[in-house]
């Protein structure tokens, strides 16, 4: 298969293999691309394997592997009490033992934050070091930053789909982040436009209340060598989020980011070449 991704400096042809794994009756799909370290990138919610690939693709000597979460990309839904963090790690690792992936790199953006930071918090003889851009949850469910997911999901199961995104423009949280972020109010809305939106979040509001771990003494115990990565005007994923996540993490460092809804170009090219120094030694 061939894609493309942004324009510009992302305008990049690639071959590689996008097929689908079957696990606990869902069809998953996946990417597996390129020859090395093996690493598993993971989206954020909404989005899809392609945007890990923004990262992740254009890396030399490592072999790239994402998949679409349920309910994301060519990944079917399944029922909302499914969207919980430990369902969708276990997920990926019955990927990673579908490839016979024993060890490996892991990380991902927001949600793929998360999902990552579950399975190392289980798993951590599988991980050999972590990358973690924009997280959006440490320990807690429910947390601040995600009140616009919160209310958004409100919208739709009170008015469905037709007439909630006007409904959101007019809320005080809307005009709220007019003036503390604008820029990530267009990204915001307009998952309000997506098909099924209604379905996507009714499951999407179970991750919301939900937390990748259970403590913050677990997130002190992750002893992986980390980069973690954030970037300011960003609501969903607030820079003192990240920073003080890498401040948790005993073995992390920070790097800050171009807003990413200034220039999303700018802001993936920063991550990718902070992804590619980081990983550049052998594991």
């Amino acid at each position: 298969m061939r894609s493309a991704f942004l324009s510009g400096r992302f305008a990049t042809t690639t071959n590689y293999s996008m097929p689908f794994f079957k696990s606990n009756n869902i069809n998953f799909h996946y990417q597996d691309q390129g020859e090395g370290k093996p690493w598993i990138f993971l989206h954020g919610m909404g989005a899809d394997l392609n945007q890990a690939a923004l990262v992740f693709s254009r890396i030399e000597g490592v072999r790239f592997i994402s998949m679409d979460f349920r309910g994301h990309g060519k990944t079917a839904f399944s029922a909302p009490g499914d969207f919980q963090f430990k369902r969708f790690a276990d997920d990926v690792m019955n990927l990673a033992d579908h490839l016979g992936m024993k060890q490996f790199g892991l990380g991902g953006i927001s949600l793929g934050s998360a999902v990552s930071l579950n399975i190392v918090s289980r798993f951590p003889e599988r991980v050999r070091q972590l990358v973690l851009i924009r997280p959006a949850w440490l320990d807690k469910a429910n947390a601040d930053n995600l009140e616009v997911s919160s209310l958004i999901g409100s919208i739709l199961s009170q008015f469905g789909e037709a007439g909630a995104e006007t409904r959101f423009r007019q809320s005080n949280l809307f005009q709220k982040l007019n003036v503390d972020a604008p820029g990530s109010l267009e990204s915001i809305a307009g998952q309000l436009s997506r098909p099924y939106a209604s379905v996507s979040f009714s499951a999407f509001s179970n991750l919301v209340l939900d937390s990748p771990v259970d403590s913050i003494e677990t997130l002190k115990n992750i002893q992986q060598e980390t980069l973690v990565m954030g970037n300011y005007q960003d609501p969903i994923h607030p820079i003192g989020m990240a920073r003080q996540l890498a401040e948790l993490l005993p073995n992390a460092s920070f790097y800050q980011l171009p807003e990413r809804y200034v220039d999303a170009e700018v802001h993936y090219e920063a991550a990718y070449q902070r992804v590619k120094k980081f990983i550049a030694p052998p594991f």
